[in-house]
């Protein structure tokens, strides 16, 4: 019975989901700076970032204006969106 761990959990069920939701007593803290908000779903600590950030059109990471892609989950500058889009304008 070679092969992936599927038992675990998350969107994916592989073992980053599993890791995730077995985290137990570990507190997130979401990464936005001079936030001090607890990701408390398996969403918000996938990406150590809070809900409120996560629907922001504009947060400061690590110094820079950015918002989050719901295309592709990640982080990227304020300028590689369209007006109020959820999405960057263009694909990597």
């Amino acid at each position: 019975e070679d092969g992936p761990d599927n038992s675990g959990g998350g969107a994916r069920g592989g073992p980053r989901g599993a890791f995730i939701a077995d985290a137990g007593g570990v507190n997130f803290q979401c990464t936005i700076d001079g936030c001090r908000n607890t990701c408390n779903t398996m969403y918000t600590r996938r990406y150590h970032t809070c809900r409120e950030h996560i629907e922001s059109l504009d947060v400061v990471k690590n110094g820079q204006n950015a918002r989050f892609c719901q295309r592709c989950s990640s982080f990227h500058s304020i300028d590689a969106f369209e007006a109020y889009g959820p999405a960057h304008s263009w694909v990597h």
